[in-house]
């Protein structure tokens, strides 16, 4: 079984390596994949569309969130997390800032308790209503799986021309003390190119670009779905946990480890 897509703007909750109990957002259109990037080992596949006329309307989605944390309530579901992610990149909606907020809005009518959560490739940060959107949520979870631009352009496959340097940069300037950065740790190969995030050399550049963008935490994790790139390869827990354990003094933050 290959990857696919999220076919519901509201899904689970599922249980969640890094997040617990985790209702899912997706306000990408549900049939089709919309993102900044094409990252090999995505679990909806590959990127066909950058841009998009379908997404969800922010009234409508509201309605469909609220009905569905009043079903959750009337049972008696407990909530950890409410998570933007879905098909693609959640921050390219263009009415991103105001489904936050009304996200926010009914999370503290319902589950004060919960935590909102954006995971997001940081490609958008650009925009004033993205780093808005992010500074007042609990969790903002910035990619980065690289920090060598021709490692990222292999990894992360950029639908437009940017380096990531300027993400990483844009990361530095989010002045927020929340910030979470995740890395998907990664070897194998494709196209010819051979992929080791886990190199001493990517290592040594993820380690001085943390160091500058100074987040709460960096998590790192394996592939646990379906990729659309074959000869990718998941790193086991012993593997992840002596990384974790070669970082950890090098970082000014602390740092967990999923597998």
């Amino acid at each position: 079984m290959g990857p696919s897509l999220f076919h519901e703007i509201i899904y689970g909750p599922v249980k969640s390596r890094r997040l617990g109990n985790s209702l899912g957002i997706n306000i990408i259109p549900t049939n089709e994949k919309i993102c900044s990037f094409d990252c090999l080992y995505c679990e909806c596949g590959w990127t066909q569309e950058f841009t998009s006329n379908n997404f969800i309307d922010s009234e409508t989605f509201k309605n469909i969130l609220e009905n569905h944390l009043k079903k959750l309530q009337d049972n008696n579901i407990n909530l950890d997390s409410i998570t933007f992610s879905g098909n693609g990149e959640s921050t390219l909606h263009p009415a991103f800032l105001s489904i936050v907020k009304q996200t926010i809005s009914l999370r503290d009518r319902y589950f004060s308790n919960a935590k909102v959560t954006v995971l997001t490739n940081g490609s958008m940060l650009h925009l004033s209503q993205v780093r808005e959107a992010l500074s007042i949520i609990d969790q903002p979870i910035l990619k980065l799986d690289s920090a060598i631009h021709q490692e990222f352009e292999i990894i992360n496959r950029p639908m437009y021309k940017i380096n990531i340097q300027t993400i990483i940069e844009n990361y530095t300037n989010l002045s927020f003390p929340n910030k979470i950065i995740q890395t998907l740790l990664l070897r194998g190969e494709y196209n010819e190119s051979k992929i080791d995030n886990t190199s001493d050399e990517s290592l040594k550049a993820l380690i001085d670009a943390i160091n500058k963008i100074n987040p709460k935490l960096w998590m790192l994790y394996v592939i646990d779905r379906p990729t659309p790139a074959n000869n990718l390869e998941k790193l086991t827990f012993a593997e992840i946990e002596q990384i974790k354990t070669k970082l950890q003094d090098k970082v000014n933050c602390e740092i967990n480890i999923y597998a």
